[in-house]
């Protein structure tokens, strides 16, 4: 492992090499789906061209020809629109853009493995796949991505809160913000306020403006274990069920942007997640992920990034710690992808944090662009769309907003609501945060 790169089996260390080398696999995968729709006509061939071996390219049906382009420029990171090569690093509101957009990208890509099965998709393909199937057209986002949004949300109010009103600091606890924030988001899913808020004060019912969107009312999961837990603890009650899962790892994104310190950002990720995710491999998971999007937001180069997420100063720590150096030993020793038995085999069921966090660190070593990492991220038996999500948050961090599909963006479910949040915390914790009362009134109460 050096510096900027990381060992990938089967393929080059120059990541230009690597990238020509998908650009070929892509034109044959290309020519292979659209072969037939450019009949071969001698009498209109060019002059001096190859025309009988390549009439496709010639002349490609419209959609074909976009598709095409489309593919190019996200493998090469290119400008969608103009396809010239994207110069410099981006900055941390590109990073976090795409952070966001591309981990709710990666919740909706869920929907394939759902629909078809991981079996089917198999025989399908023995390795992967690369095209997701969004119902009806619409790539759905589930109650993790909701999650999130109330995370991000519930970050803004304290934040804005602290600067503008005398009395102690709100923002020495964020967890317990972030916690609010998961009780009003159970209750756009039909549960009573009274039991969720109990004896806490009106205002944090109608703190923010998510609890009243319309949007957000829509149910995206049957399972209620965490509005359970969440009444069960304003009840005061000791002995309750808890969740288990990478669901708490996956709605933490927006904490990456809480701090620049490591050890901040672990603990903010940790505490907010223990709550109600009691189990070390989810909420220890939280924390490094935290730290790992944390390091790639601000511009760090993926192995620093990973070697960050591994300084855990935690005894119970060192199953997350093996998931991270399994994905690195995998990518080393497998050529990539590796297959969906491959992944589990190294990682388990992938239902843990822990194993999901590994998953995703994989797929986004061994890709070069936002759609391939998806793409590995969610070829699995185990939680798809948890991966999904960490996987995207950390592809869209490491090449920015711009590297995020276009055609996949047209479709996202909640994109509006997703862009209005993610750009208005990026206000809050930029250098110039909002001063306007009515900021205040909208994340906070009066």
């Amino acid at each position: 492992m050096t510096q900027e790169s990381m060992e990938i089996a089967g393929w080059p260390a120059d990541e230009a090499r690597r990238r020509a080398r998908k650009m070929s696999d892509w034109h044959y995968e290309w020519t292979m789906r659209h072969v037939d729709r450019a009949p071969f006509g001698l009498e209109q061939r060019p002059e001096g061209t190859d025309y009988n071996l390549h009439h496709l390219e010639v002349d490609p049906p419209a959609d074909a020809e976009a598709e095409y382009l489309q593919r190019q420029r996200e493998i090469m990171l290119a400008d969608h629109r103009t396809g010239q090569r994207l110069r410099g690093q981006p900055g941390i509101e590109s990073r976090f853009l795409g952070a966001v957009f591309a981990s709710a990208l990666g919740d909706a890509m869920d929907h394939r493995v759902s629909a078809v099965g991981a079996e089917a998709l198999r025989q399908h393909s023995a390795r992967w796949f690369t095209e997701p199937v969004f119902p009806n057209g619409v790539a759905m986002v589930s109650a993790n991505t909701q999650l999130m949004l109330f995370t991000a949300e519930s970050m803004i109010g304290p934040h804005a809160a602290d600067r503008a009103t005398p009395g102690p600091p709100l923002t020495t606890n964020p967890a317990m913000h972030v916690t609010l924030g998961y009780r009003r988001w159970a209750v756009t899913q039909g549960f009573p306020p009274d039991d969720l808020f109990g004896p806490l004060p009106h205002e944090y019912r109608n703190t923010g403006w998510l609890v009243r969107h319309r949007d957000m009312f829509d149910r995206r999961s049957a399972d209620d274990t965490l509005a359970t837990v969440l009444i069960r603890h304003a009840r005061e009650e000791q002995d309750i069920v808890r969740c288990l899962g990478p669901g708490c790892v996956a709605r933490s994104v927006p904490l990456a942007l809480w701090s620049d310190d490591p050890a901040l950002g672990f603990k903010v990720g940790v505490d907010s997640a223990r709550l109600t995710h009691p189990r070390p491999d989810d909420h220890l998971a939280t924390g490094a992920f935290v730290v790992l999007l944390q390091q790639l937001l601000r511009g760090q180069p993926l192995p620093a990034a990973i070697a960050a997420a591994r300084r855990m100063n935690q005894p119970e720590a060192a199953p997350v710690i093996q998931a991270i150096d399994a994905a690195v030993e995998l990518a080393r020793t497998v050529e990539a992808p590796a297959s969906p038995q491959q992944l589990t085999e190294t990682f388990g069921g992938i239902n843990t944090g822990a194993q999901a966090l590994g998953a995703a660190v994989y797929a986004v070593v061994v890709t070069d662009y936002v759609r391939e990492t998806l793409s590995v991220a969610t070829n699995h038996d185990g939680n798809t769309a948890a991966t999904g999500m960490l996987a995207g948050a950390l592809a869209g961090a490491r090449w920015g907003i711009e590297t995020v599909p276009r055609g996949l963006l047209a479709a996202l479910d909640l994109y509006e609501v997703i862009e209005v949040l993610t750009r208005d915390l990026l206000a809050e914790f930029g250098p110039r945060p909002p001063q306007d009362p009515l900021w205040i009134r909208r994340y906070w109460h009066d």
